[in-house]
């Protein structure tokens, strides 16, 4: 099991990463390579026989989408890309578009230009949004899956 906690200045949060103990599982700390400000995350790099993945849950509260955020969900998105292996990004991303069930344009283009297919087609919160984002590399098998 991997835990993290985060606090900020209005609240602590906790994410958390289970995983079967026959799993050979070792933490990504992508706080290593950057510094978040916007955004939290909590990654694992999961050793298959014939492939690795890594995994990474990320939390953003809500607010204004801020270009720092845009540029910190890119850098992130370069940093998975630099490891190597298949990669998956799940979380709640909080990043909704003018209307209910539509994603900010700007979020969608940072998936874009990294070559991301986001997978959640129905609302994941209460106002309609889709708050709860799973986003897979579009050349990565997971994302056909």
């Amino acid at each position: 099991m991997l835990t993290s906690r985060y606090q900020t200045e209005h609240e602590v949060t906790h994410e958390l990463v289970t995983h079967r103990d026959s799993a050979k599982c070792t933490p990504v700390d992508l706080r290593e390579y950057m510094q978040f400000e916007s955004l939290e995350s909590l990654g694992v790099k999961i050793v298959g026989r014939h492939q690795s993945i890594v995994v990474v849950c990320v939390y953003r509260p809500p607010g204004d989408i801020t270009s720092s955020c845009l540029d910190e969900l890119s850098d992130m998105f370069d940093q998975l890309s630099l490891l190597g292996c298949q990669f998956t990004v799940v979380g709640d991303f909080n990043v909704p578009g003018l209307s209910a069930g539509q994603l900010d344009h700007r979020a969608t283009d940072v998936f874009a230009q990294h070559g991301l297919k986001q997978h959640v087609t129905a609302p994941t919160h209460v106002s309609g949004n889709v708050a709860d984002l799973i986003l897979t590399r579009d050349d990565d098998a997971a994302a056909s899956s």
